[in-house]
């Protein structure tokens, strides 16, 4: 009774809308109210209340009387107060997470008397003060994620400790020393501070370390060359300023090794050539140097390689073309000469190939016909000749072709013109002669695309007309295009719209009448999506966004930047984003159109990793979804719902005109995830929890949510879990045919994986690098 009366008098507490959400606490049995749940004694033993909208005092409630509570999760809300020091007399309790809540004043010393504290999250909740010395008592600790605070030597002392999340801090002045004291230390996270100095050469001494990131810092001075002795490392990102350690890859393990953005110089280790392990590479945006041919070998495991912008010279290396499973490479910016190897069509799962701004010379091998996944051929800014070969037209996926800044001459194949799937044409600056195809690629291109190639002609306004094309050529006199679109009651709209990622026009929309719903093709969460199609006959989806909130619009300026950097992401599996449209009371956001289609439930998983793992990995920098539901990939393939970069405050000005609306989803704990990618901190764990659940939910449709909770409970080691394979079959959506063996095989494993993704603990989840290969990048 003394307990449930301690919960009321808090709930009384609490303002009228948080009273509401908790109108279940009433009578005398808590262990049936929201949020509570109580042990085989019927003592309360778990709090759960994150994601609900809470608003008041914590330290309202008298934790003292709560003695046998194992989990405290209220985040995110909006709590305020301070963190109350009673809470250190829950001896009992293994987690604590009150992130993003309005508390202030540094953490409680009492909290040291919850000695089997394992876990311990406030991360976003204005805390102030450094990480004070008695958490370094907490000896159980093995989670420790805090934010706005200053690290203390003291930390050396948290002997358990696998997970440090100090990131997006106030962080300043050097990694003490003691970091290297904690020797089981698996994962360390310092990004996006103000650390300076050197890192300790103490950290060689954990040799557990598998992960280690301190981009965004000012870190100085010389890699420490016992980094080389950490024989488990296997990821490596930092911002720095040196030279890289000769002996960072000698362990033979490292397969994730991101360095970009950084100011080393000189040579790439030596022994790179031979780390046969590597999956990924990131080594742009420094001033490293040497010849490309001697500094790389062949990587059977590489699925990401960037080198661009840098200093590298020479040819490229026979070896490219042995790294089979490479969908990515990248060498733009460099000094690089001779031609463009032959060997490189041996590589036949490229997807991008970007080799501008180099010297290359002669002309495009045919053999780059061969490369049919290939949706990125950029080559512009080099001494390439000849003729463009035909070969090339073969490339059916291709969406951006950048072959401008050459010395091509000769005919514009007219078979370019039937590559329906290309985005951003780029020819400018070359010396083709004649006219313009009049196939549908070159009806999207900008005269941008088209400048200062001598001799040519066309019906492209900022061409001179051809000559039997003169008539037509007075349509194009003007720089306002005109969208045609369904009559609306709006008045006129302006459209940023950007053109295929070159340029980008301001236009018009004439209005009258509303939307006329029979040009209606989806319903969504944020929007209705209507059919549109352009003056050019080109159609587009347009997705009418709800009133935008307090009638209050943002900057265009700063909101064009935003969408221009979206419009640049283009992926097989991503529908392309060409601009938007604003008004006083409505957004419009401007898609390609998608005629609905249907494919099979592995295709589609399949897809759906695909492309996640090209936004988290891929874009610099990074993505993440936020809303992989079923709903939006299966009954909304003519449009894509928004996507925002990572970062636990950067909330997008296009986010923030949104009126996010829950779903009925399958399992109330993943509704609960997806609200706290919402509110809460942004990573790319949100998307991976979400494939989890879509992962199951495709095959197996809307199936009763025992079934996820048993999933839940196992085993995570997708690899070494068992099965019920019958079983697992039976349960399967009985609107979808009998799967052959084949697939069957691929459901099972689906299964163990979503099994991986679809933990409790979301930094525990799979990453998208431990994923079999055919459902990576």
């Amino acid at each position: 009774m003394v307990k449930t009366n301690t919960l009321l008098k808090w709930k009384a507490s609490l303002d009228n809308k948080s009273q509401i959400l908790l109108s279940s606490w009433g009578g005398n049995s808590p262990c049936n109210w929201l949020g509570i749940a109580c042990d085989h004694s019927k003592f309360i033993s778990n709090i759960h209340l994150a994601h609900i909208g809470l608003k008041g005092a914590l330290h309202t409630l008298n934790f003292s009387l709560l003695p046998n509570i194992l989990t405290l999760d209220m985040s995110p809300n909006s709590l305020n107060g301070s963190i109350p020091p009673q809470i250190g007399m829950l001896s009992k309790l293994t987690h604590l997470d009150l992130s993003d809540n309005y508390l202030f004043e540094p953490i409680p010393s009492q909290i040291t008397r919850a000695v089997n504290l394992r876990e311990l999250t406030i991360q976003f909740a204005n805390l102030t003060g450094t990480i004070p010395n008695y958490v370094g008592n907490l000896s159980f600790l093995s989670y420790l994620s805090l934010w706005n605070c200053t690290i203390s030597s003291t930390i050396g002392n948290l002997s358990c400790l696998l997970f440090l999340f100090l990131f997006d801090n106030y962080l300043s002045g050097s990694i003490p020393n003691e970091v290297g004291k904690l020797h089981s230390l698996h994962t360390i996270q310092l990004l996006g501070n103000n650390l300076s100095g050197s890192i300790p050469s103490s950290i060689g001494n954990l040799v557990y370390f598998e992960s280690i990131l301190l981009f965004g810092n000012k870190l100085s001075g010389s890699i420490p060359f016992a980094i080389g002795n950490l024989t488990k490392l296997n990821k490596l990102s930092f911002n720095f300023i040196g030279q890289l350690p000769h002996n960072i890859f000698s362990n033979g393990k490292l397969t994730n090794s991101t360095a970009s953005n950084n100011y080393f110089t000189g040579l790439v280790p030596k022994i790179l050539k031979i780390c046969s392990t590597l999956g990924r590479v990131g080594l742009e945006q420094n001033q490293l140097t040497g010849n490309i041919a001697d500094g790389f070998g062949v990587y059977p495991n590489l699925d990401y390689k960037d080198l661009s912008e840098n200093n590298f010279y020479g040819h490229l290396s026979l070896n490219w073309g042995k790294c089979y499973n490479l969908p990515s490479l990248k060498i733009s910016n460099n000094n690089l000469s001779a031609s463009i190897r032959v060997e490189l069509s041996q590589a036949t799962n490229l997807h991008a190939l970007r080799l501008s701004s180099n010297h290359f010379t002669g002309g495009i091998q045919e053999d780059l016909g061969k490369l049919t996944y290939l949706f990125d051929l950029s080559l512009n800014n080099n001494n390439l000749s000849e003729n463009v070969p035909i070969q090339i037209t073969s490339l059916k996926n291709l969406e951006t072709l950048e072959l401008g800044a050459n010395n091509f001459t000769g005919l514009i194949p007219n078979q370019l013109g039937n590559l329906v799937k290309l985005l951003h044409l780029n020819l400018s600056q070359s010396k083709f002669w004649e006219s313009i195809p009049s196939e549908f690629a070159f009806n999207k291109a900008t005269i941008e695309a088209l400048r200062n190639i001598n001799g040519l002609c066309g019906n492209v306004f900022g061409l001179k007309p051809c000559p039997k094309s003169s008539d037509k050529s007075q349509n194009h006199k003007t720089n306002k295009v005109i969208l045609v679109v369904l009559p609306i009651g709006l008045g006129t709209l302006i459209l940023a719209l950007f053109a295929f990622g070159v340029s980008y026009y301001l236009c018009q929309i004439e209005a009258k009448k509303e939307f006329d719903n029979k040009h209606l093709i989806g319903v969504g969460g944020q929007g209705n999506v209507f059919k549109a199609e352009l003056h050019t006959g080109q159609i587009v989806a347009m997705k009418k966004l709800h009133s935008i909130q307090n009638g209050e619009m943002p900057n265009i300026k700063a909101l064009s930047r935003e969408i221009q950097s979206l419009t640049k992401i283009r992926h097989r599996n991503i529908v392309k984003l060409f601009g938007f449209c604003s008004h006083s009371r409505f957004l419009f956001l401007v898609y390609e159109f998608l005629e609905k289609r249907s494919m099979g439930s592995m295709q589609l998983i399949k897809g759906v990793a695909s492309a996640l793992c090209y936004m988290h990995h891929d874009c610099s920098p990074p993505i993440v979804h936020r809303d992989i539901l079923s709903k939006n990939i299966l009954e909304e393939l003519s449009f894509l719902i928004l996507i925002q970069p990572i970062g636990p405050h950067s909330q997008s000005l296009l986010d923030k005109m949104l009126q996010v609306h829950s779903f009925s989803l399958l399992h109330q704990e993943y509704n609960d995830f997806i609200e706290h990618a919402y509110t809460m901190e942004v990573n790319e764990k949100c998307d991976v929890y979400s494939f989890g659940v879509l992962a199951i939910q495709t095959p197996f449709g809307e199936y009763h949510e025992d079934f996820i909770t048993s999933l839940l409970t196992s085993s995570s080691n997708f690899i070494d879990s068992t099965l019920d394979i019958p079983s697992l079959m039976g349960k399967l959506d009985q609107r979808l045919p009998y799967p052959p063996n084949p697939i069957a095989k691929e459901i099972v494993l689906t299964v163990r994986i979503a099994n991986a993704c679809l933990i409790e603990n979301p930094i525990l989840a799979l990453p998208w690098s431990k994923l079999p290969k055919n459902l990576q990048c």
